[in-house]
């Protein structure tokens, strides 16, 4: 899972379109659709502000991606080893 995967999932995780979650960060929804899509990345400074309105820390945001790359890396593992399907 990548970052931008990580953030709709949280988006939605608060119940919040992303029209709503745009007026939150006075972006527009096309921008925060371009970025849960992947198509551009997320600025340090949009990385910030939504990590304050949602009362998290920027570290929080990207340990939830560090969580998600070892539970994938682990999962591959198991699975050559035939621990898994």
């Amino acid at each position: 899972m990548t970052l931008n995967k990580i953030l709709k999932n949280f988006r939605l995780s608060k119940t919040l379109t992303q029209q709503e979650l745009a007026r939150i960060l006075g972006v527009t929804a096309n921008y925060v659709y371009m970025i849960e899509s992947g198509r551009t990345p997320i600025s340090a400074k949009l990385l910030r502000k939504y990590a304050e309105h949602f009362h998290v820390s920027i570290m929080w945001l990207l340990m939830r991606l560090a969580d998600v790359k070892i539970d994938e890396a682990r999962k591959k593992i198991y699975c050559k080893l035939g621990l898994l399907r």
